[in-house]
């Protein structure tokens, strides 16, 4: 394709005229205030759903376990009842059976102490997670609003992973 040839004058007169048009453009000097505003209450809206998504996350982790620890107790009762029904048969009286209700019941007590401390440890490491995001949202929130501050836009390794 031709270029189109142009006289020096039209030419000096666009340079002119384009130098005029960007001396009245005032330099970029940050985000406004209420561009600000409306960025922190979106950083602050994204690290709310980040911790809701936590929260739900970790429901249904804790409801998973209950329900494994119930299946697993439900099993452990069978097998138990159909191992106390054959010693029954063949112990029909006496100290033997006492005995085996004691150790019946030993086990159970420890069954039962077992799944309340995987529940417990699991609500701890929970418990902990949900510090560890807190306490990364606040340092992260301080340094978005200093860089807001600074009048320069915060970098994306401030806000909160996508899908959070």
């Amino acid at each position: 394709m031709a270029r189109a040839k142009i006289s020096k004058t039209y030419f000096l007169s666009l340079m002119i005229a384009m130098s005029t048009i960007v001396s009245c453009v005032p330099a970029w000097t940050g985000p406004s205030s209420s561009e600000t505003k409306k960025l922190l209450k979106e950083f602050k809206r994204a690290q709310s759903s980040q911790l809701k998504a936590l929260n739900h996350q970790q429901d249904l982790d804790l409801k998973e376990l209950k329900t494994t620890l119930k299946t697993e107790k439900g099993e452990i009762k069978t097998h138990e009842q159909k191992a106390r029904k054959a010693f029954f048969d063949e112990h029909p009286k006496g100290a033997e059976r006492r005995e085996y209700i004691k150790a019946y019941i030993d086990r159970m007590k420890k069954m039962e102490a077992d799944h309340a401390r995987a529940l417990d440890d699991r609500k701890k490491a929970q418990r902990d997670a949900k510090e560890a995001l807190i306490k990364e949202q606040k340092d992260k929130l301080t340094q978005f609003e200093d860089v807001m501050k600074n009048g320069t836009l915060p970098d994306d390794s401030l806000w909160p992973p996508k899908g959070h």
